[in-house]
């Protein structure tokens, strides 16, 4: 006999009933009945229908998770020039961001769901992961951090934009400098947007959203320029969560080093998952994650038991390719594409790409999406209203 999403198996009542912890008034498991095991996680609850049995299986309703994922520099809406972070006139790291503040409120542009506007592989995988999850029993609201808008829903209004932690991309909000001649740094950029939203967004960051759900695992999807960028409010929220479990961060290629505080907090995820999740390697965060919701088998999501389930999964994944290609400049890459586009007006930015890498030269996905998307006519300034754009 099948039974309805969120009942509880009869082995579920079993567990519950052989050993179920006392609880609270609102529903959780009190305190006193945590257990020190590491596969164990009671005493994170999410109300009076949702319980922990002593093994550390979710029984009652279905488990909520706040998947926070980077935006994706790919829109499907043209971004006008001066909401392009390249356009901005200031130099030091917050004049930029008052500068960037003020054209976002003032800009006439149309508005769309950030749902609806970012495009490509990772966004698309991004959005699968609720439909995923949601058949172990998980649900997930999906969150947006966005170098343009901070923390957003990802049914928040915003315009087309193109902003972005990654250094060397030329929409980069710092761009080649992790920290200007005022001691000020990208996560201070962070800490402004949050502080400042757009007016149809909640003025929080992820310490406010752990306050305000502190018993609800959080799970950040994102690349080490977004993990540095957001690295003091992560902390934060490591402090506000009921239990340090319950962060964890999947961001393949992140050094700990970079963010020491947060090293506990980052899951054993690289490229080699490649050789099950397949994709680009620009949503190669967010297909791990997406693999490990899927194994999630009805546990508690703690940063423990999501640990454990990537450890296992890669124990049999072949080592890390290593490629030694030579980096182009952006010059080169925009005499390769010219030369091609030359012999095939038509190639698509895809292919290009593909048969750059063939030959052992070196260029990021971003940086070549964003050459490849500069059409010959530009505007006095030399830039371009442009598809596309940075996070």
């Amino acid at each position: 006999m099948k039974c309805r999403k969120g009942a509880m198996t009869m082995t579920q009542r079993q567990r519950q009933t052989q050993a179920a912890p006392s609880t609270t008034r609102d529903g959780c498991p009190d305190a006193g009945e945590l257990r020190t095991r590491s596969d164990v996680r009671v005493g994170v609850a999410w109300g009076p229908e949702t319980s922990v049995d002593a093994l550390g299986t979710l029984t009652g309703a279905m488990q909520p998770v706040n998947l926070i994922v980077s935006c994706t520099h790919r829109k499907k809406a043209v971004v006008p020039a001066p909401l392009c972070a390249r356009t901005l006139r200031s130099t030091s790291l917050l004049d930029r961001l008052d500068e960037w503040i003020e054209r976002r409120e003032t800009h006439v542009a149309e508005e769309r769901r950030a749902s609806d506007l970012y495009a490509g592989d990772h966004w698309q995988v991004a959005q699968s992961v609720a439909r995923v999850a949601g058949d172990v029993g998980l649900d997930v609201r999906l969150w947006v951090c966005s170098a343009g808008y901070g923390l957003i829903r990802a049914s928040t209004p915003v315009k087309p934009y193109s902003y972005t932690f990654a250094a060397r991309h030329a929409d980069s909000v710092a761009p080649l400098v992790t920290r200007d001649a005022n001691g000020s740094s990208p996560s201070m950029w962070w800490s402004g947007l949050c502080a400042r939203p757009a007016s149809k967004a909640p003025a929080r960051g992820i310490a406010g959203l752990a306050a305000d759900e502190p018993g609800v695992p959080v799970v950040v999807v994102a690349s080490e320029p977004y993990v540095t960028a957001m690295a003091d409010d992560l902390v934060e929220a490591l402090a506000a969560l009921r239990s340090q479990d319950l962060l964890s961060i999947v961001s393949s290629g992140t050094d700990a080093k970079r963010v020491p505080e947060l090293a506990s907090c980052l899951l054993p995820a690289d490229a080699r998952f490649e050789a099950i999740v397949g994709g680009t390697r620009a949503a190669l965060n967010v297909r791990i994650a997406r693999l490990m919701f899927q194994h999630a088998d009805g546990q508690v999501l703690s940063r423990t038991h999501l640990g454990a389930t990537l450890e296992r999964l890669s124990s049999t994944l072949p080592p890390l390719r290593r490629f030694t290609r030579r980096r182009l400049s952006d010059d080169d890459v925009r005499a390769f594409i010219e030369e091609a586009r030359q012999s095939d007006p038509s190639v698509s930015k895809t292919h290009l790409l593909r048969k750059l890498r063939a030959g052992d030269a070196a260029c990021e996905q971003a940086r070549f999406s964003d050459i490849f998307n500069q059409e010959p006519g530009r505007d006095g300034d030399g830039y371009v209203q442009q598809r596309g754009g940075a996070s």
